[in-house]
């Protein structure tokens, strides 16, 4: 007896629709850290998607953190498209082959400060590189460590 088309049709497309939900991220991501006289670590995150998403877009994350309470903490994030003709478009910024940058400094006490987002490169980007930089005053020193992607 012949399979039923209508049937055989809502498999596949069951199949299709869980092989695109369960697929995984494609990522990558790097971490470094320096030290302080007294012990104290600081540590620059950084991770990104190394495929598209359907938008052309892809998230990023970075972090800068502590392990002890510093007077202020920063991280910054900056995002290179690589390629003939790269050009990339993140948050409102854009640039043909420039580079885009944002920070945020967390001075409230806290031991962290995080930025993430989307880049969206054109077509003629072959990668985008990216390098988050932690820097944090604490016990009357400032520090900075990168860790890039």
């Amino acid at each position: 007896m012949p399979m039923p088309v209508v049937k055989f049709g809502r498999l596949l497309l069951a199949v299709v629709v869980a092989s695109v939900v369960a697929s995984p991220v494609l990522a990558t991501s790097n971490t470094n850290y320096t030290t302080y006289p007294n012990g104290t670590r600081l540590t620059a995150n950084v991770w990104g998607q190394t495929a598209m998403d359907w938008d052309g877009c892809s998230d990023w994350t970075s972090s800068s953190v502590i392990n002890a309470t510093p007077s202020w903490i920063r991280n910054t994030i900056k995002l290179q498209a690589n390629g003939p003709g790269a050009y990339i478009n993140s948050w409102s910024y854009g640039g043909s082959g420039n580079p885009v940058s944002a920070s945020w400094t967390n001075s409230g006490g806290q031991r962290g400060a995080y930025l993430s987002g989307y880049v969206c490169p054109n077509l003629w980007t072959w990668w985008t590189s990216a390098w988050s930089t932690a820097t944090a005053l604490h016990a009357g020193v400032v520090r900075s460590v990168t860790a890039s992607i």
